[in-house]
Formats: structure tokens, sequence, C-alpha cells
């Protein structure tokens, strides 16, 4: 199988980190030797994430930069990002390091037996580093809304997943991948109607490195048990 890959970097204020994230990117495409290509969807981020990637990697091919001017939403900015991927598989990831370039191989390994490949915190061998609260929150949050959608994904709120692009496209994109990191819920829920096969790896969340986080646990939380519940209903 030839290794055709487009990953997929929403960004909103990322500038201190993502240009360490994509060379960190670029070196595991060089050492796997794929053919490979790093989208970077930026929400028009006011502290010069774009700007920033521009001036360092304005001679790359491999590094594309879309800017998005109108109604900022991560799960927008990755639904751009699959209709602008040129490659046989898409891989999404966050641009905080919370999921590890390192991991993306062990993805790949994957995707012959599955037509989805999750990184999950929650089956042995994940976690999160010094977020013991967060991670037994998440954890609780993730397993109501599995039973609400009859979900057999230990982690659907990960976001870190690798999918064969036209089985990206059989779906519904503008519903899916709208608001925030609740397209992953849609994603999981779209998976299970189509029955398709999931296989999950463990990943490990380590501290922020830079910036600011804009997850917020209980204002994300009820947005995301509505989108589960909307989901069911009407997805």
């Amino acid at each position: 199988m030839k290794e055709s890959l487009s990953i997929i970097l929403p960004t909103y204020n990322e500038r201190e980190t993502i240009c360490r994230l994509i060379q960190k990117i670029l070196e595991v495409i060089s050492s796997m030797k794929w053919d490979a290509q790093v989208i970077v969807v930026d929400d028009s981020s006011p502290d010069g994430t774009a700007q920033t990637i521009k001036k360092t990697f304005y001679e790359n091919p491999a590094v594309q930069l879309i800017v998005r001017k109108n109604n900022p939403s991560l799960g927008a900015s990755v639904g751009e990002g699959i209709r602008a991927a040129s490659k046989d598989y898409v891989l999404i990831m966050d641009a905080d390091f919370n999921h590890s370039p390192s991991d993306i191989p062990r993805l790949w390994s994957c995707i012959e037996r599955a037509t989805l490949v999750n990184g999950s915190r929650f089956v042995r061998g994940g976690g999160m580093e010094k977020a013991r609260l967060r991670y037994l929150g998440s954890r609780v949050f993730n397993l109501i809304c599995r039973v609400i959608l009859g979900l057999h994904v230990t982690d659907i709120l990960s976001g870190f997943l690798l999918v064969r692009r036209k089985d990206l496209l059989s779906l519904d994109l503008n519903k899916i991948f709208v608001g925030y990191g609740d397209f992953s819920i849609r994603l999981h829920y779209a998976a299970k109607k189509k029955k398709w096969s999931v296989v999950e790896i463990p990943v490990h969340y380590p501290q922020r490195f830079g910036g600011r986080s804009k997850t917020r646990f209980c204002k994300h939380a009820c947005q995301y048990l509505g989108a589960a519940l909307k989901a069911r209903l009407f997805l």
C-alpha cells in the first residue's frame, strides 16, 4: 500500500508551538519516506500563527496553509482541510502537541485492518500527564456519550483520527464538521451507522508545551452532550 497521507492541523493562536510541531511531523514523514502533505487550516489567529507558518515554511511544498476568514470553528476548519486534501488518507490531529507526531506510524500500521483508526487515552497504555481530574472527567463524559450513541469506541473526543479520504467524502461533511471538538462525536456516530470497522491505539497526552488550551470543561461538556443527543436524533 502506497503511503499517501494528508495531515490536517486546525489552528487558532498556536504561534508558540505550531512550527515546532510541523517540523516534527516533517521529520516523521521524511523518515518513513511517505508521500505526504501537512495542511494547516488557521482561523485567522490574531497572534500571528499564519504569518509564522508562512515565514518558516514558505519554500516547503509539503506544507499548505489555508486561512479561514469567516465563521471561526475548529470543526469547520477540519472539514475544509479534508476538502483540500490531495492524498488517499487523512490524519486529523491537534496543533498543540496533545497528539504526538511519533504516534503517526502507529496509527498508520493499523489502517489496513480498519476503516478508522482512533487514538485513545482510555485503552491500556493511554493516559494524560499530570491531569488526573481532567482525565477522570473526560473518561466519565466519554462513557455517558457512548451510552447515548451506543458506541463501543472508548475515546470519542480525542480527535486523533486516521481515515481514507474517500470514506470521509461519503459523509455529509457540512453536518459533521462544525462546532468545536464535537465533530469527533458526530464522526464516530456516522462511522457506526456506516458500519465502519474501528481500531483504537493507546495515546498519551503530555503537558502542554505552550499557548493556552481553548477547551473549557464545563462549557464544552454541555456542548458535547447536546451534540451527542442531536446526533442520535437527527444524524
